[in-house]
């Protein structure tokens, strides 16, 4: 490059200042070329590990032309209530995918009453489309249900009542409805001696339970004003004749002579709901 020299000696460049290379266009020419390196690079190396006892692979490698990729959206994940394996939701009807949807969205706010009453929905849909996954939803209906009622934060089966002096448990367990065992439960007693007169009790509002044992399903359902409650599977098949029944002062004893086997937690759980003449209905199916 030639300089000038101009007044008092001064040497510069003759070249206008538009014609003068940047040192932004420098930088980025600079990261253009090395990614084109880089490109090549990977080339080569692909070229030698697909050629590697092939030489005729090359050229393969070279005709390989970059893939569209799909314009179809990616199937939407399965909901929690769908167990692996199952169907996925773009397999089920319209109104039974929004539902489940709405499922894994009220378990991931932890709405307890939202979660009962999408199970409740999903289980009555007309032609049962959610047939294969049935007892996973039964399994989750009694374990939510299960949480609501004694979770301590309200449900629609509990009420407070304010014991007044010479009230005892028993009795108001009696009034209400329900076992002291449900009562101590309810209120995290270890025993009845915690009641205090005047301090609220929480209780079962009146609960109205029936046990429906299926015979052939080796399942029995805890109803609740008519709508199941909790699901219980048999130890060992019910050699109880079809028919109504209903519950002594010593259900166990009478679960006994009716064949009912159950497992001794799910024993001592049915023992916080079923009264003395509490209705036993066995089915054949």
């Amino acid at each position: 490059m030639s300089l000038a020299r101009g007044k008092f000696g001064i040497e510069f460049d003759p070249l206008r200042d538009e014609e003068r290379p940047s040192g932004r266009g420098i930088l980025i020419g600079a990261a253009v070329l090395v990614v084109l390196v880089s490109f090549a690079a990977t080339l080569v190396n692909r070229l030698r590990a697909r050629t590697a006892g092939n030489p005729d692979a090359g050229a393969a490698v070279l005709a390989e032309a970059p893939r569209p990729a799909p314009s179809a959206l990616p199937a939407p994940p399965l909901s929690p209530a769908v167990p692996p394996g199952k169907a996925l939701l773009e397999e089920r009807p319209r109104v039974v995918r929004n539902l489940l949807m709405r499922l894994t969205e009220a378990e991931r706010d932890r709405d307890l009453s939202r979660q009962v009453e999408t199970i409740e929905l999903l289980r009555a849909q007309p032609g049962n489309p959610t047939a294969d996954i049935d007892h996973e939803l039964v399994k989750r209906l009694g374990r939510l249900n299960f949480r609501w009622m004694f979770g301590g934060g309200g449900s629609p089966w509990t009420a407070e009542v304010t014991p007044r002096k010479g009230n005892s448990a028993a009795r108001i367990a009696k009034e209400q409805g329900m076992t002291v065992a449900a009562l101590l439960k309810l209120n995290r007693w270890r025993n009845v001696d915690e009641m205090r007169p005047g301090s609220p009790v929480r209780v079962l509002n009146r609960p109205n339970f029936t046990l429906v044992v299926h015979r052939r399903s080796q399942l029995a359902e805890l109803m609740l004003d008519g709508k199941l409650f909790k699901a219980y599977e048999l130890a060992r098949p019910s050699r109880a004749a079809p028919g109504f029944y209903r519950t002594t002062d010593d259900p166990t004893r009478q679960f006994a002579r009716l064949g009912l086997s159950f497992s001794p937690a799910d024993f001592s759980e049915l023992s916080l709901f079923l009264l003395a003449s509490t209705p036993v209905l066995v089915a054949e199916y």
